[in-house]
């Protein structure tokens, strides 16, 4: 028995040693599938560039139905929600010493049916395309603050648009992001030839865009972050941001002005320092002479949930008389500054197990100056001859509903909104313009 048993001992140990032999070959041919699956996970699989820079990939995807009447006519689309768009981020960092940091960002966003882009004949919008919203590389000292160079954020980006209760995706100060590509209908619901983002710059005035540039940012004191930016030819500006908690407030606010000297004939980028449509920015002559102001204020009360948020901004457009008086004949009556502010208040509770929920309403109210587009008379019901628009207001109130699902980094939403627009023309008062009207509701996902 003793014999059989070491018998039987001595194979399986030859066995398990042969075994282990031919593993230990990994060239050969019994490991071709295993690299050859390896080598296809690898190939899939988000992963460090090297050894010493990490990397981390997030972004969202937010998708939407837009219910839509213009006054004459209703209908409802599948949009991709632009007041927060469906983007891809890749963000990387590596330790230089124990103070300093480099690192990068790579931010894409992705276009396809967006809201800003349908129109009444179009329920696609643009075209599906993939552009660069950020491209920069950063260094970053706790003591000294950060410098980023290449295409990111101007200080004044989201600087009207501070929101402690985290409803942006949703509802945010550039309201005309439900409605830009819609026409204006006039008396008899005719149409007037004009959209209702002509009314006004693509931004919100005093709000900024991304551009080329290098931007410095200082470390946080107190609360406080100054920063100041450079770039393009020429655009800069300065800014300061504030978060902090005090007797159960959460408040975080921001302020930043920025001047536009760019010497080009056409818009530039951001569509930030415009004429409000018409004229090119800068004229026939070329340098464009701009600047703004934004700013913004959240504050959240941590045991109610109770939240408001204010935000205000304005655009003077120097060349905008010289190019509309010698251009259109509009002497002594045009009007070059754009100014808006806006009200958002609510509250905001873990009324079900899933996650908070977030109830709102909003007010926004802007005041546009001339924007020399010539209008059709018959939609605007104005006198006779060519008209141009000499200024405009625009009054929109929402209400809406948000509810986070914290297990799938989700969120939920309705929301509804009403626009009203009174026009003053060059040859009288515009008659009988439309309200619109909009429901967007959907979800964004976060990964």
């Amino acid at each position: 028995m003793t014999t059989r048993f070491t018998r039987l001992a001595l194979l399986m140990s030859a066995s398990l040693f042969a075994t282990n032999a031919v593993a230990a070959d990994l060239s050969g041919n019994c490991c071709a599938d295993l690299e050859e699956r390896i080598a296809e996970l690898e190939a899939t699989t988000a992963r460090k560039g090297n050894r010493k820079v990490s990397l981390t990939v997030s972004g969202w995807v937010n998708t939407s139905v837009l219910f839509w009447d213009n006054g004459s006519e209703s209908n409802a689309y599948v949009v991709d929600n632009v007041q927060d768009r469906t983007r891809a981020r890749f963000l990387g960092s590596a330790k230089i010493n124990s103070d300093l940091e480099a690192g990068y960002l790579l931010e894409l966003g992705f276009r396809n049916s967006r809201a800003d882009r349908v129109t009444e004949s179009n329920s696609d919008g643009d075209a599906a395309a993939i552009d660069i919203r950020h491209s920069s590389w950063y260094l970053k000292s706790k003591e000294l603050g950060k410098i980023t160079v290449g295409q990111t954020s101007q200080v004044s980006d989201g600087i009207t648009q501070i929101n402690l209760a985290g409803i942006n995706h949703v509802s945010r100060s550039q309201v005309f992001d439900w409605n830009q590509s819609f026409s204006i209908l006039g008396q008899g619901n005719a149409a007037t030839g004009q959209r209702w983002r002509d009314l006004a710059v693509r931004e919100n005035p005093g709000e900024g865009n991304r551009q080329n540039l290098v931007r410095y940012d200082t470390p946080t004191f107190a609360g406080f972050i100054a920063s100041a930016a450079w770039g393009e030819d020429d655009v800069w500006d300065v800014g300061l941001r504030y978060s902090g908690e005090f007797s159960g407030f959460k408040l975080a606010a921001g302020i930043a002005y920025a001047q536009w000297t760019q010497s080009n004939t056409g818009t530039n980028t951001g569509n930030t320092c415009r004429n409000s449509g018409g004229v090119a920015e800068g004229g026939a002559s070329g340098n464009a002479s701009c600047d703004t102001l934004g700013l913004s204020v959240s504050l959240l009360h941590q045991t109610t949930g109770l939240f408001g948020n204010f935000a205000y901004g304005y655009l003077e457009d120097d060349r905008r008389v010289d190019d509309l008086n010698s251009t259109v004949g509009l002497a002594g009556r045009v009007d070059n500054r754009d100014e808006f502010y806006w009200f958002q208040g609510g509250i905001q509770q873990k009324w079900l197990p899933v996650g908070k929920s977030t109830i709102y309403g909003e007010y926004y109210r802007g005041d546009f100056g001339t924007s020399g587009n010539v209008l059709n008379n018959a939609g605007f019901a104005a006198t006779a001859g060519a008209n141009r628009i000499i200024n405009s207001e625009v009054d929109m109130w929402g209400i809406g509903l948000n509810q986070s699902i914290d297990a799938a980094a989700m969120d939920l939403y309705v929301g509804y909104r009403n626009y009203e627009a009174d026009v003053t023309l060059s040859g009288g008062k515009a008659q009988g313009l439309q309200d619109f009207q909009a429901v967007m509701t959907g979800g964004i996902v976060r990964f």
